[in-house]
């Protein structure tokens, strides 16, 4: 199976400036009429639209080439009904017979006036559907400096105003590239989509999408600690083991809540980690896939498409099969990485390697500071060549949540009592006795 890895990238971050600009064929100032919900796919359209008569614009390319076309949706006879509204050669719009001057023009004629959009249809505009509270305005946002970069683009510091005048810091989450192709704004929307429905202190906060004009962002909080891989990178080596079970805890119990809310988030890694007031939080769901069925595989049809493959489970690597099992394993390799101070998993081989490497059933060793209960988890739990061997969330977060509560009992008590419950080796124990005190620090 041909693949490619998502490697961590050496590149120092730099500002961009970014120039706001209105969506193709829609008139200024129409991005901020009640009804126009900008590039929002069809697939939020179809949850927004439930009533008779209730309708919203929005802009698509209902043909790949065509660019980016207003389309005016409306429920009627019991679904979502999707009428084009074109451009005629003197500059007028329309849908059916009348011709209008803009588009805020044609909405207000079918709304006051009560004519059907098309005679066939009989569909009348009753209602608008509103903006959703996490359908942002850009002039809501205000860019800072660059945090980092990724496939989708650059992932900033700003600030969003809120309702009340109000300014909060977050992170924003902005597409990078000239034109948004429907692919990439459903993708995105996917990631909104699923970010939206979940709250729980190890994930990371989602608070709106500003979709209206170009660029797309994807708005989230800011943490002050950053990645958890270039924290780990950075002071790992400063770090207890106590505190390493505690970022594992974090994860796991975040880990869990998604697992339980059928979602498995298909990139789990400490580079998706990020790490707040000494809370881990998991973050970016570009490749996070809802299932209805916790127990349901979901398999990618290409299989050269671009993947974390030094995190996948043997059976992605082999059938591009994904389960909450595939997830499982990739957070034994996050374990790895906390242990072992955000080091890349194998290293010392390529990609290529590692593929057939894992697919023979060779896994990650336990770093040496593991403490016995986190290599029982990660070996045995998570690393188990057949998935259904591999136990759930819920049972490697009670399994960590119970070592954790015992480290701080630990704690309080004699070292070498602390370092004789976890199991680390004798070689260990003095660098453990070193590292009992809490140590971690966002200075």
């Amino acid at each position: 199976m041909a693949v490619k890895s998502k490697e961590r990238s050496q590149k120092k971050p730099s500002s961009v400036n970014f120039i706001v600009k209105s969506l193709s064929g829609i008139p200024d100032g129409v991005e901020h009429e009640v009804w126009f919900h900008g590039l929002l796919p069809r697939e939020d359209i179809t949850l927004l639209l439930k009533e008779k008569g209730q309708f919203l614009v929005r802009q698509t390319e209902p043909m790949q080439g065509q660019g980016l076309k207003a389309v005016l949706s409306v429920f009627w006879l019991g679904k979502a009904r999707h009428f084009i509204i074109n451009k005629t050669s003197d500059g007028k719009v329309c849908i059916g017979k009348e011709r209008f001057d803009n588009v805020d023009d044609l909405v207000r004629f079918h709304q006051t006036r009560k004519v059907p959009l098309t005679e066939g249809s009989g569909a009348l505009l009753v209602t608008p559907v509103p903006k959703q509270d996490w359908e942002l305005h850009h002039d809501q946002i205000q860019l800072g400096s660059l945090l980092g970069e990724g496939a989708f683009g650059g992932v900033y510091e700003g600030y969003m105003t809120l309702a009340n005048g109000d300014r909060i810091k977050v992170a924003a989450k902005v597409h990078k590239g000239k034109e948004m192709s429907k692919t990439a704004i459903k993708e995105i929307c996917k990631e909104a989509r699923i970010m939206r429905r979940y709250e729980h202190k190890n994930i990371v906060k989602f608070h709106g999408v500003a979709i209206a004009m170009e660029p797309i962002m994807l708005i989230m909080e800011l943490v002050d600690g950053g990645a958890l891989d270039k924290y780990l990178e950075k002071k790992g080596a400063e770090i207890s083991a106590i505190k390493k079970l505690n970022m594992c805890c974090d994860a796991s119990c975040g880990l869990e809540y998604l697992h339980k809310n059928e979602c498995i988030h298909r990139d789990l890694a400490a580079r998706n980690c990020l790490l707040s007031n000494e809370i881990v939080k998991i973050s970016d769901f570009g490749l996070s896939r809802e299932m209805a069925d916790r127990e349901a595989r979901y398999k990618i049809k290409d299989l050269k498409q671009r993947l974390p493959i030094r995190w996948l489970a043997p059976e992605t690597l082999k059938d591009g099969s994904y389960s909450t099992k595939t997830d499982v394993y990739s957070f034994g390799v996050l374990m790895w990485e906390i242990f072992k101070n955000g080091a890349i998993p194998y290293a010392e081989m390529t990609v290529q390697e590692v593929n057939v490497y894992v697919k023979k059933g060779n896994r990650l060793p336990a770093p040496d500071m593991m403490p016995m209960v986190a290599r029982d988890v990660m070996l045995k739990k998570c690393f188990s060549e057949n998935p259904d061997k591999r136990v759930t969330m819920t049972e490697i977060r009670r399994s960590l949540e119970k070592t954790c509560r015992r480290s701080s009992s630990a704690n309080k008590s004699k070292y070498d009592k602390s370092s004789k419950d976890f199991g680390l080796s004798k070689e260990s124990k003095s660098v453990w006795e070193n590292k009992m005190t809490p140590d971690i620090s966002t200075n």
